[in-house]
């Protein structure tokens, strides 16, 4: 065998590696089926489907996303579809991920003759250069391969015009915020794969996907890769790992997320499909009022001992009101509407400032639902029980499973899955650990019920 032949050989498999990660697995999920997982292969779908600009690959360790969302996709584009003079972004969190990562990933997938005389080795990646020139297949001209890590400063970004941008474990927030403006001008799109351990992971991508047409976002698992990987190594993984990091590692769930205030709300085990409460449950209403912020009202029940087989009593948020801009009559209305042919344990629930006055409302919130036919009483005030103390009732209700939510119950749900502490400018959760001062509204209410030992 000549060796010419072999070199020809190697230099065909080399040129060709995203096609041989792009055959299916005969198999999916079983030991012993290498190949392209179905995840994988709709993931390289819906990018070149041309319907998305921001594509987001959650998941698990060791799930596939990274060679789905880089290799099969982020590297075929370059090979195919890049065209003279254009730029990339390629981003991890630290220079340690950027070696072991995208400079890897892109020495494994795209041809060696794209590289020319650039010089690539495991223990270095490429080095300490951050601009990496490739050269096109087939005579289309060159490329710019730009590599960052997430600890540069923002202004880098925000000069940027990029026609591609790919972000690994991505962690900044910040950065998510910036790049969006760098990628207008070129109409450019942002790949991105993820352990989903951040609330803003949920906040602004998962649950954003549902209503942004250019958003995609796709679940990757351990155990929808096991064709990939040693026999038994997902049940070694699992064992090695709690409950919370096999949630989050395994299956790519967002588990205990960093940053958000209530990440015990999990739908699995907080959400109920809606039913007719019974008569004999006592039932409240709460409500934080508004005018520019909403005014936000949960009706609540308590299901008693014995319900569903439980030995404690139950919780249960089965109605809500949120509205911005309307006056209180207008309000009072519509509560008075929805609370027809109900009756409730006590008047309804309000915040305690509620009833302040000032010399520019000398009658107060609480006086106008009154006069609207709504009576009410304060919640206990902050100052008496302290918000972190109240905060953590409501934590230990859910961790209890003793606070559940209808499912119809949108924006009550929405806050739980987004009331975050603040964060600096640079996107870390603020040490002082303040809570935001938005996407609390129906939360106050609950917080406030809860507080009353109903």
């Amino acid at each position: 065998m000549s060796s010419s032949w072999l070199t020809g050989a190697r230099q065909l498999i080399e040129d060709n590696q995203i096609e041989i990660f792009e055959r299916p697995s005969p198999n999916p999920g079983v030991y012993g089926n290498p190949g392209a997982s179905p995840e994988q292969l709709e993931f390289q779908e819906a990018f070149f489907s041309g319907q998305y600009r921001i594509l987001a690959a959650a998941g698990g360790n060791q799930s596939g996303k990274t060679t789905g969302a880089a290799g099969m996709t982020f590297c075929k584009h370059l090979r195919d579809h890049a065209k003279n003079g254009q730029a990339y972004w390629i981003m991890a969190a630290t220079s340690q991920t950027l070696r072991d990562i995208p400079c890897k990933t892109l020495w494994q997938f795209l041809p060696r003759s794209m590289f020319g005389d650039v010089e690539y080795s495991p223990q270095t990646g490429f080095g300490l250069t951050h601009t990496i020139n490739l050269k096109l297949p087939r005579g289309r001209g060159n490329i710019e391969i730009w590599l960052w890590t997430e600890e540069m400063s923002l202004q880098i970004v925000e000069s940027a015009r990029l026609a591609g941008f790919w972000w690994t474990e991505c962690f900044r927030e910040a950065i998510y915020g910036a790049i969006h403006p760098r990628l207008a001008a070129q109409a450019g799109f942002l790949i991105m794969d993820y352990v989903p351990k951040l609330a803003w992971h949920r906040t602004r991508i998962r649950l954003r996907s549902k209503i942004e047409s250019d958003l995609y976002w796709h679940l990757f698992t351990m155990p929808g890769n096991a064709h990939n990987m040693p026999p038994g190594e997902i049940e070694r993984q699992r064992k090695r790992m709690t409950t919370n990091e096999w949630q989050m590692r395994g299956l790519g769930r967002e588990s205990l997320l960093e940053g958000l205030v209530y990440p015990q709300f999990i739908e699995e085990r907080h959400l109920l499909a809606p039913f007719k409460i019974p008569k004999d449950w006592p039932r409240w209403r709460m409500l934080d009022y508004g005018y520019a912020a909403p005014t936000a009202v949960a009706w609540g029940a308590i299901a008693p001992i014995g319900w569903m087989k439980r030995d404690y009593e139950t919780l249960i948020i089965y109605r809500e009101y949120y509205e911005r801009g309307k006056s209180v009559p207008e309000n009072a209305m519509v509560i008075n509407m929805r609370s027809a042919g109900e009756t409730y344990h006590r008047r309804m629930l309000i915040d305690p400032h509620a009833f302040d006055r000032t010399p520019n409302n000398p009658q107060s919130i609480a006086e106008q639902y009154s006069q609207s036919g709504i009576d009410t009483i304060p919640w206990p005030r902050t100052t008496r029980w302290g918000e972190d103390a109240m905060v953590e009732m409501v934590r230990k209700s859910l961790e209890d499973d003793r606070l559940l939510v209808f499912s119809n119950c949108a924006h009550t749900i929405a806050e739980f899955q987004t009331w975050s502490y603040r964060r600096t400018r640079d996107g870390l959760v603020d040490p002082s650990e303040k809570y935001e001062k938005d996407h609390n509204h129906l939360l106050d209410a609950i917080r406030g019920w809860i507080a009353t030992h109903p």
